[in-house]
């Protein structure tokens, strides 16, 4: 999650996308990876941005609402919109 430190003092970004069936403890490994004070994680179950990073909480319910979306297996493509589709 983390890289090495730059010239800036800013540190590397990385994101880890973790994905498993259900009950298979990606929860648990989301909360463990994101303890660190320079890690968050942004969505699924457990979310560990600030309240006060707005910037922050509306990727993270932006990201949940991409993710239910494309999970949604019922949704048809009107009602989920063409223009909603990345590809």
């Amino acid at each position: 999650m983390v890289g090495k430190m730059n010239n800036s003092n800013e540190r590397k970004k990385q994101l880890i996308f973790i994905i498993s069936a259900s009950g298979s403890g990606t929860t648990m490994l989301t909360r463990v990876l994101s303890t660190p004070s320079y890690c968050v994680s942004l969505g699924g179950n457990y979310v560990s941005i600030s309240q006060e990073d707005k910037e922050g909480i509306n990727l993270a319910k932006e990201l949940n609402r991409l993710t239910a979306m494309l999970w949604d297996r019922q949704a048809t493509f009107e009602e989920v919109g063409e223009d909603k589709i990345i590809i």
